[in-house]
């Protein structure tokens, strides 16, 4: 999702687990008012209701900067703001000692609900992130891996969205352990890995595979649009100097191998697949990027 220490992470989830209280204690507020006939608060009134409650004021003034453009915060900013237009319309009915309609609290129900599901769901992620992370790389462990690629293959199958998925190796990464050192080649992992963290969206995946070896999952992303982006980041890990012994620049190539999640076969069929196009690349000379076919099936992987 984004670039962020352990502990910043921690924070930010006591954070959101804190504003989500308020949230539940203004709920509890107002629906103690609408059922008791108490005069509600003013500012539930207000047309910008929704950045005058504690949880608003988190949303807005608040909340970790990094979080603004990720999916899940745009979603529960938007349905919270909904929410309390659906509450304004109770409250207002109230005051005015007229019967709540049905459908009127249906609405603001149903919104309450939609909205406590994405506060759950962006929860659940960021604690993902902290307890499924790889500690050196800040890649994703590969705990958790297959059943993401198994939400993304029931997206496909059902055809609501393509993905493509990118087995990511680095080129002869054992040569820069023995030339210049394990400290060295860590570094070079966490340079790599950190760009590809933040050059490409915030919904893509990276996993660490192995122990150079990464898989990079991009949905809604056919083939030929994947092939750009993983051109795009071909060259930019190979332009990386990393700082070796005696401040000695170390720079690095990766090859990639790059298929369709297909929706007609087993999620393991297709990492098998993207892995045999990697060494298709290797192979072929290494930097580059093979895209699977079905010729690639009956190869032998390179040791």
């Amino acid at each position: 999702m984004f670039t962020i220490s352990q502990e910043e992470l921690q924070a930010i989830i006591g954070q959101l687990q804190q504003a989500a209280h308020y949230h539940e204690e203004w709920f509890s507020s107002l629906n103690r008012g609408l059922i008791c006939g108490l005069p509600p608060d003013p500012d539930d009134l207000r047309e910008n209701a929704h950045q005058l409650c504690s949880f608003g004021q988190w949303l807005e003034n608040k909340a970790n900067p990094r979080l603004h453009d990720h999916p899940a915060f745009v979603a529960i900013t938007n349905e919270h703001r909904i929410m309390h237009q659906h509450a304004i319309r109770l409250c207002t009915v109230s005051i005015s000692n007229r019967t709540i309609g049905k459908d009127d609290y249906d609405l603001f129900e149903n919104s309450l609900q939609h909205l406590r599901h994405q506060i759950s769901g962006l929860s659940h992620e960021l604690q993902d992130m902290l307890y499924n992370r790889d500690p050196l790389t800040g890649a994703n462990t590969r705990i958790g891996m297959l059943t993401k690629l198994r939400e993304y293959h029931e997206l496909a199958r059902r055809g609501i969205q393509l993905a493509s998925i990118v087995m990511i190796d680095l080129d002869h990464f054992k040569d820069i352990n023995d030339n210049y050192g394990h400290q060295t080649g860590d570094q070079v992992l966490i340079e790599c890995v950190q760009h590809l963290l933040q050059h490409i969206r915030v919904y893509d995946k990276v996993f660490r595979y192995g122990g150079e070896e990464f898989l990079l999952v991009m949905p809604a992303t056919d083939i030929a649009t994947a092939q750009q982006i993983t051109e795009r980041l071909r060259l930019e890990i190979a332009a990386i100097k990393i700082a070796g012994t005696n401040n000695e620049p170390v720079s690095v190539t990766a090859s990639f191998g790059l298929t369709l999640l297909d929706p007609d076969v087993v999620v393991e069929k297709s990492i098998a697949r993207a892995d045999g196009a990697m060494y298709a690349a290797k192979k072929a000379g290494r930097n580059c990027i093979h895209v699977w076919e079905p010729t690639l099936d009956n190869c032998e992987s390179e040791q």
